[in-house]
Formats: structure tokens, C-alpha cells, sequence
């Protein structure tokens, strides 16, 4: 959609040629309209190029279990060069910790190490890129055009698609120098010197486009033709940065309080900053203008700078006290039980993220795992009515019974299939690579099979507790010892699934599920030779008995299948 908006937008400006002069202030305005769409269109397009190279090391940065500082910071640094859109960072950022990905601290170090990574881009968004530009797009289709392997066009595709964001920054300046112009223009800036005035404004053109990047960027463009100060660029960087807390904000909506816990952090982070930097403003311009004066800078080059120097004075701030702004964010947020609902819903997936396919991916596998733990629930009730004369209620639920309970997990597991395998479909189509298509084929299969398990219980052992309910005889201590062992197997393969699928010693369960890759069939085949050579006394119940067996042994193909799946992609 966005590629045809832009396609749409470059044609129109082409088709002004033939009826505007190129001094024509409606020409002049579709020029910094094109520039603008080439901007954000290289920006887009270089956010998923750089994905795709770099995603999975900031994967296993984000992912990792470790509260190390550093390596958070790290891993937002690496972030601003892959994804350029606040409002994806902060969707993958509130998804994590909403997903428990992330702890509280690795996301504080996240966010300051985002700042510094942004630096880079800023400085060279301040150079004037006319030829470079030109250079960058004919060096970046060659890459695309000669190379076959995956990671070369990739990074042929990010070349080219920064010099369209330099290209548009050319055109927008041009365009600029033809509408300074008009009064009105000059006008307009010169009223936005109030510093309030200056934040707001940041702030919420922040909100709507999504990116402080971006709106630095067009800053550092609106600077070329010295329509800003010095003193009202610092003002609007204080006013993106705050702008970020309120994109955090929307995409913690509808979220737990740990992911709200970020949109506290940021507020934190980025107001007293402000007010910080606020308060050393007129030495920050002096030390700007002086090392302005001293390698003759342009305008633009002393904006870049303040943003650097911005950044770092955030990160130098902060970064000794992120446990003390986690714990106080934690006060103010204090962690409260979440309402235990018997309603089925996703607890951790969102479309929004489906942009980063390995960040999406991520999410999906913690909402697999939560279909496994209640799977496993199921099978820890489903057993007890055959073992216990005395059955009690739900042991989450004491409000629901254990047939109850067992009916309202199964309606879990039917929507989270649905809604998981869409969501994996979803991945699928964002144009990912052959590797990460097959870890979307084989987690789609895997939710498949656990779903079965669980109807297996709800279609054919409840039907068995009710028949069991009716009659009389118990089974033999032999039989209920062979059941439980049977049961025992069963949900040890799933606890094992549950932990290979959340990358929890992942390496040892999928090797505790090698060694016992078959067991089970053979377990199996020997209960029944047992059972045949057994005299049964009562043939109802011998019935039922035979036909836990039976599903038992479905149960450990279905299992034995997702096994096979884990060691396969570990």
C-alpha cells in the first residue's frame, strides 16, 4: 500500500512538468512532497533490508536472559540502524516485556542505547548527499543485480535505499530554497521560537509520523535554508524525544503493567533529560558554536552535533542508575497478581509487530509455549477422575469442576490455534527468508499437534470419565500403576516441549527428547501384550482401560511428532 502511495505521488509530480513552470509554487511544493515520500519510502525499505541481516543477532540480544547493562544497550544500538519507526521499537519493546523476553532493566538500557545508535544516522542525514546520493542507488542495484546470495542483496537493497533517503533530502532542500521565499513561510518558523511552543510541536508531529529519526531529520533539512535556529532545533530534538514516551504509550494500550512499566521508563528518561538539558542550554550552545567556529560547521552540522551531545549526556545520566529507575518504576507500578479469566484470548501476540518477522516470531513461540502449559494442565486433570474416588474442583479455577475446567482449556487451545496459525501465516507473507520460513511451517505444525492432543482429551477421555462415573468397579492397582506411568510419560514429553519451544535449556531437553524419540511406542505395545495375558474381571471397565491406552498412544504420536520438529531446528 505504501509502495503505491509513493509510486502514486511521484507520478502526479511528474505530470506537473507539463503544466507548471519550475518556479511555480504548487511545483515547488510537489517537489518537498516527492523528496518527503522518498525520504520515508528508503527509510521503510532500509528498515526491512537491515532486518533481515541484522535481526537475528538483535534477536539473540533481546532474547537473552541475561540483565547484563551493556549488552541492552548493545542491542538498542543496533536497533536504530535496523528499524528507523518509533512506533515499531517501542511495539517490539512493550511486546517483549510483555512477553517476558525482556526483563524491565534490559529495556531501560534498550531505550539509551537506542539514542546512540541514532547518532550515526544524524550525522550523516547533516552532510549534503547530491552526487553521494546518486552513487549510493547505482552502487546498491549493482549489489542487487550481480550478487545472488541472500545477505549480499540485502545489503544491496539497504544501500540503495539510503541513497533515496539522501535523494529526498536533496529535493526537499531545493524546494525549500524556492519557498523561502514567500513571507509566509519565514513567518511560520519564526513563530515556533517559544520554546513551548517549539517542544509541542516536535512532540506531536513525533506522534504522528511515527519517528523521532524522522522528524530530526527534517529538522536538520529545514536547517539547510536556516529556517531554524540552533536554540529551536535543541528544543525540538528535548520535544521528539518526548514524543517517544507517547508513542510507547499507544502501543502499551491493551497491555499488561509490565509493558506500561515502559512507558513510565521513557517518561522518566526523556522528561528530566529535557528539563536537564533545559537548565545547561546556554552552555550547550556556546560549547555547540564553539567547536562550530573552530571547524567552521554549517547550521546544520552544529544540530547534528547537539543531537549527539544530547544523546550521550542521556545515556552518561542514566545508565549508572537503571536498576534505580526500574525499581522506581516498579513502585509506581507495583506487579499485581493479572485476573485469572476463563474468556480465550492472545496474551502476547500483535499484527503491529509482524513488520520484524524475527521479533514476531519471538512472540508467537512465548504464546506456543502458553498453549503448551495449558495443555499440560489439561492432562494433569484428566487423569485424576480415573485414579481418585473423590474428585475435587479445578486447581486454578475452584469455581469450575474438574470437567469444566477441561472443557474451558480445550475452547482456549481451539482460539489460540486460530489465532496463532493466522498470525504465523501473517510472518509467512512479510517476505522472510527460506530459514525463517521453515521455523513459521514447523511452530504452524507444532500448535497443530498440541491442539490435537488437547481434543483427544476433551473429545474422547471426558466421554470416558462420564462412562466411568457409572459404574462400579475400580481399576486394579496394576492397571492404575500402568495408567499413571503412561500419563507420567505423556506429560513429561510435553513439560519438555513446553521448555525446547521457549529456548529454555533448549539443547537438553531436545536431547532428553532424542534419547526417548520411540520409547514410547514400545512402552505401549508392551501394556498390551500385558492386558491380553491379564484376566479382567469386569469387561466395561477393562474397556475403558483399553481405551485410555489407546488415546494414550495417539497422544504420544502427536508428541513424538513436535519432537521431532524441535531437534530437528535445533
Amino acid at each position: 500500500m505504501f509502495d503505491i502511495l509513493c509510486f502514486t505521488v511521484y507520478q502526479i509530480y511528474l505530470m506537473s512538468n507539463l503544466f507548471y513552470d519550475s518556479t511555480s509554487i504548487i511545483y515547488v511544493i510537489l517537489k518537498f512532497l516527492v523528496g518527503l515520500v522518498l525520504f520515508f519510502y528508503g527509510l521503510e525499505k532500509t528498515s526491512t533490508a537491515l532486518n533481515r541481516i541484522f535481526g537475528n543477532t538483535i534477536r539473540k540480544l533481546l532474547a537473552s536472559d541475561s540483565q547484563n547493562k551493556i549488552k541492552s544497550v548493545l542491542a538498542g544500538f543496533l536497533m536504530s540502524f535496523v528499524v528507523f519507526s518509533s512506533n515499531t521499537i517501542n511495539i517490539v519493546l512493550v511486546s517483549f516485556v510483555q512477553a517476558g523476553l525482556m526483563k524491565l532493566i534490559q529495556a531501560i538500557g534498550f531505550i539509551l542505547g537506542l539514542g546512540i545508535g541514532s547518532i550515526l544516522i544524524i550525522q550523516l542525514v547533516s552532510f549534503k548527499f547530491t552526487i553521494t546520493a546518486f552513487f549510493l542507488i547505482i552502487t546498491g542495484f549493482s549489489f542487487r543485480l550481480f550478487f545472488s546470495r541472500d545477505v549480499f542483496v540485502q545489503f544491496g537493497m539497504a544501500i540503495l535505499n539510503i541513497g533515496l533517503v539522501f535523494l529526498g533530502i536533496m529535493l526537499m532542500d531545493k524546494a525549500l530554497n524556492n519557498l523561502c521565499e514567500l513571507e509566509n513561510i519565514n513567518l511560520f518558523f519564526a513563530s515556533i521560537k517559544h520554546p513551548l511552543i517549539a517542544i509541542f510541536i516536535a512532540l506531536v508531529f513525533t506522534t504522528l509520523i511515527q519517528s523521532s529519526l524522522a522528524l530530526v531529520s527534517l529538522v536538520l533539512v529545514f536547517s539547510m535554508q536556516a529556517l531554524l535556529s540552533l536554540e529551536t532545533s535543541i528544543y525540538m530534538i528535548i520535544g521528539a524525544n518526548i514524543g517517544n514516551s507517547i508513542i510507547a504509550f499507544l502501543a502499551s494500550i491493551g497491555f499488561s503493567r509490565k509493558a506500561k512499566r515502559i512507558v513510565l521508563s521513557q517518561v522518566i528518561i526523556y522528561v528530566l533529560s529535557g528539563f536537564f538539558i533545559i537548565i545547561l542550554l546556554p552552555y550547550l550552545i556556546l560549547l555547540i558554536e564553539f567547536i562550530g567556529s573552530y571547524f567552521n560547521f554549517s547550521l546544520t552540522r552544529n544540530i547534528a552535533n547537539a543531537y549527539t551531545i544530547i544523546s550521550i549526556l542521556v545515556l552518561v545520566l542514566f545508565f549508572p542508575f537503571i536498576k534505580s529507575v526500574g525499581l522506581l518504576v516498579t513502585k509506581f507500578i507495583p506487579k499485581k497478581a493479572d485476573e485469572k479469566s476463563t474468556l480465550p484470548s492472545t496474551w502476547h501476540i500483535d499484527s503491529d509487530l509482524v513488520v520484524m518477522p524475527i521479533a514476531a516470531l519471538d512472540t508467537a513461540r512465548v504464546e506456543i509455549v502458553r498453549m503448551a502449559k495449558i495443555l499440560g494442565r489439561m492432562m494433569d486433570a484428566s487423569i485424576i477422575p480415573f485414579t481418585q474416588s473423590e474428585v475435587p474442583k479445578d486447581e486454578i479455577y475452584p469455581q469450575l469442576s474438574i470437567i469444566q475446567g477441561l472443557d474451558m482449556r480445550e475452547d482456549k487451545l481451539d482460539y489460540l490455534e486460530k489465532e496463532v496459525v493466522q498470525y504465523l501465516m501473517q510472518i509467512g507473507q512479510n517476505g522472510i527468508d527460506e530459514k525463517l520460513m521453515k521455523e513459521v511451517i514447523g511452530l504452524t505444525s507444532i500448535v497443530n499437534d498440541l491442539e490435537s492432543i488437547g481434543d483427544i482429551i476433551h473429545l474422547n477421555i471426558v466421554p470416558l470419565i462420564a462412562k466411568k462415573e457409572f459404574l462400579k468397579p475400580e481399576f486394579s492397582i496394576d492397571e492404575r500403576d500402568k495408567m499413571l506411568e503412561l500419563h507420567q510419560l505423556i506429560s513429561k514429553r510435553i513439560h519438555l516441549i513446553e521448555r525446547a519451544i521457549s529456548n529454555k535449556d533448549r539443547e537438553k531437553c531436545t536431547g532428553l527428547m532424542l534419547n526417548e524419540l520411540g520409547g514410547m511406542k514400545g512402552v505401549l505395545n508392551d501394556n498390551f501384550i500385558r492386558i491380553a495375558e491379564e484376566d479382567i474381571e469386569t469387561i466395561r471397565i477393562g474397556q475403558i482401560y483399553m481405551e485410555l491406552i489407546d488415546l494414550f498412544k495417539r497422544m504420544g504420536v502427536y508428541a513424538d511428532n513436535i519432537s521431532k520438529i524441535l531437534i530437528v531446528s535445533t
